[in-house]
């Protein structure tokens, strides 16, 4: 009788022993490779400094970080991808650098560029002298029977100015017109020699978001285009006193427009030297490594480098939160994954770092273009934007696309508690919108807090590492199980 009790509580306490045994402790083990953010650190210092200003695809600076990224994929084991010989996909873009210092002088007073001014990225050359100016409320033109700003005013070989931000009701009717490079094209056509935008949103150039995608189709190549804060242009308009905000109130609630001259003259030179430069995609590669290779799937984690680039070679875009952290995430990430030697990879794994992003999603084409990537081969790809906007919270577009796949991500922040918030959306406007036309699953991971995109004021002081390693870990969690052939 002894023997049978002894044998029970022998069993029960197996039982509850094995009942209690962590059946996640094979991916759980590794967490601890991510208490130690020093290499994201010193990739921080590498990717953001005197050589990398602007990271504009097709300059030097832009060269410099694709190198040293290069250099970690070779550190870190990475192969090449086989359809490339090195870690660059090479193609061009015909792309506009400021050659110089920009010149303003409005009633003869000079502008200081990056203080009272910035020039769109989408801008042209231009040599224009003591040019009248003519205010063209938002810059919209429908056909005479439809709202337009030019129906009453003569543009020919002057300089327009127009509000930048235009109300949401506008938008609706006028989804096109939300693109700065739009309203340009209207403007050349209608006969103008350049444009200033005034941004209502910003008080300062440092909050003011740049632009720089232009369709290969529109040449505004000799057409110049400032953005101002709002406050600042009344300060050299001397010879008109102008309520901008009143004006654009007026505009907005009886939805007429509402154009007219200024006495005020202008003349500038703006050095935008446009042709065709070389850039690079960045891709680094872990192949799978099973029995059975042929049989392997591709899984993309993705992001892109480029940046504003340069308005003098004092000021510049730094680029640090959108969009160097999310180089810095996928650099975690390809890191900690390839440091694992326990498990094979049954998967192919493609770490991709796109360069003319902000040029139209140039780079995502360019690969689609290789045929390598279908539905057939590609698993999944993701893609990181602005992750270092945030600790905590994040957008998961296409997850409402995909929801097997945000599952994974789901289950993953609950079960290890990441402790992140995520919103879960459609497929967004970014690369993986391409891979997800091709019936690709995609995700589109990134901070909805966006203040920071594409301004001066983007620097590392804003950084949230806490963001970067949560999202690096989740990643790591969220497809270990697609990556490592693991026998549980």
């Amino acid at each position: 009788m002894k023997k049978n009790q002894v044998l029970f509580i022998l069993i029960l306490l197996l039982f509850f022993s094995c009942s209690q045994k962590d059946i996640f402790d094979y991916k759980r083990k590794y967490l601890t490779k991510f208490n130690d953010v020093n290499s994201i650190k010193e990739n921080l210092y590498n990717l953001a400094n005197e050589n990398t200003k602007g990271l504009y695809p097709g300059t030097n600076e832009f060269n410099f970080a694709a190198d040293y990224i290069a250099y970690k994929f070779d550190l870190l084991n990475l192969k090449k991808a086989p359809f490339l010989k090195t870690y660059f996909q090479n193609f061009s873009i015909n792309t506009g650098v400021l050659s110089d210092i920009p010149q303003v002088w409005i009633n003869n007073n000079h502008l200081q560029a990056g203080k009272d001014y910035i020039v769109s990225m989408t801008s042209g050359n231009g040599n224009i002298k003591n040019s009248e100016l003519v205010f063209v409320g938002f810059g919209i033109s429908n056909g005479e029977d439809r709202y337009d700003d030019y129906k009453s005013v003569n543009v020919e070989n002057k300089v327009v100015i127009a509000f930048k931000n235009l109300p949401k009701e506008f938008l609706i009717n006028n989804p096109e017109y939300s693109n700065l490079y739009y309203r340009s094209y209207i403007a050349k056509s209608y006969g103008a020699k350049g444009i200033i935008y005034l941004d209502s949103e910003s008080f300062s150039t440092k909050e003011i978001q740049n632009t720089a995608y232009l369709p290969e189709f529109i040449d505004l190549s000799n057409f110049p285009q400032l953005i101002l804060p709002f406050n600042r242009l009344n300060l050299f308009l001397k010879e008109d006193s102008i309520n901008f905000t009143a004006i654009r109130n007026d505009i907005i609630s009886s939805n007429e427009p509402y154009s007219f001259s200024l006495q005020s003259k202008i003349a500038m030179s703006i050095p935008m030297e446009y042709k065709r430069r070389k850039t690079m995609n960045i891709i680094g590669y872990l192949p799978a490594n099973i029995k059975n290779p042929q049989k392997a799937n591709n899984i993309l984690f993705t992001t892109h480098l480029d940046g504003m680039g340069k308005q003098t070679e004092k000021i510049y875009y730094k680029n640090i939160v959108y969009n160097t952290s999310s180089v810095l995430c996928l650099l975690n990430l390809a890191e900690k994954i390839s440091s694992i030697e326990k498990y094979n990879r049954k998967n192919n794994i493609y770490f991709v770092i796109f360069s003319g992003k902000e040029k139209g999603l140039i780079g995502g084409k360019q690969l689609l273009d290789t045929q390598k990537f279908s539905s057939l081969n590609t698993r999944y790809m993701i893609k990181l934007s602005n992750i270092g906007a945030s600790s905590h919270f994040f957008e998961l577009g296409g997850g409402l696309d995909y929801p097997k796949l945000y599952e994974k991500f789901d289950l993953a922040n609950k079960t290890f508690n990441i402790k992140l918030d995520f919103s879960v959306s459609h497929s967004g406007y970014a690369e993986e919108k391409l891979f997800a036309e091709r019936n690709i699953p995609s995700l589109y991971i990134y901070s909805p807090d966006l203040k920071l995109k594409n301004t001066l004021q983007d620097s590392r002081e804003n950084l949230n590492f806490k963001g970067i390693n949560r999202i690096s870990k989740i990643l790591f969690l969220a497809t270990f199980d697609d990556i490592f052939k693991v026998e549980k």
